[in-house]
């Protein structure tokens, strides 16, 4: 009986089965059982250390403009209060203080200061749209001082920081308030839903009395 070639030029599938051609590319190409050649895996694509490196450097470049995102601007104040420059032997004192904000920027209050003086009847704290009633009821002899601690109060500078007082007043009223001035990023952490994303002039502006 004749002898039939094998296709491929390959004499036998005992040869096919342990042969491996490599292409010109530098692939490995693994002909199979039966000589039908495929891909086997690129041996020559490992990262060298150059590589290694410089994907590295990117992820941490990334990681540190995370953490610089969410990192807290300590270097604006917030110390505004009212009224300033009044006299304690003043004959008539005001009714209604309006306390004006120290930047032209957002910011987060995060302490406030209310003294309620003698004479009085009502007190309401207004800062933005929250309206807070303090005291309401008798003639007050001696002042009220109220201290609050708080967080994430957020003031635009068009809100209102107003304490209004009912009465025949003997002694001055007091408002202030305490925090830190929020950047662009800050104020993207703290209210941008609030107020729908909204950037804003990180100028200062000086205090007005």
């Amino acid at each position: 009986m004749p002898e039939v070639p094998l296709a491929y030029g390959i004499p036998d599938q005992e040869h096919a089965r342990n042969t491996i051609v490599t292409s010109p590319a530098g692939l490995d190409t693994d002909p199979g059982p039966y000589g039908s050649p495929h891909s086997a895996p690129d041996r020559a694509e490992h990262p060298t250390p150059e590589q290694i490196a410089g994907r590295a450097a990117v992820k941490f470049s990334h990681l540190m403009a995370m953490i610089k995102d969410q990192a807290f601007d300590y270097t604006h104040p917030v110390d505004e209060y009212a009224p300033q420059g009044m006299s304690s032997t003043m004959a008539l004192y005001p009714n209604i203080i309006n306390v004006q904000p120290d930047y032209d920027m957002p910011e987060r209050i995060e302490a406030l200061t209310v003294i309620i003086p003698v004479g009085a009847t009502l007190a309401v704290l207004q800062l933005g749209q929250r309206s807070m009633t303090l005291y309401s009821g008798p003639v007050i002899t001696t002042p009220i001082v109220t201290s609050v601690q708080c967080r994430g109060i957020i003031l635009n500078s068009d809100d209102l920081r107003t304490l209004t007082i009912t009465g025949a007043l003997t002694t001055a009223p007091y408002l202030g308030l305490c925090g830190w001035a929020l950047t662009r990023g800050q104020f993207s952490l703290c209210g941008s839903q609030r107020n729908g994303g909204e950037t804003y002039d990180t100028s200062t502006s000086a205090r007005q009395s």
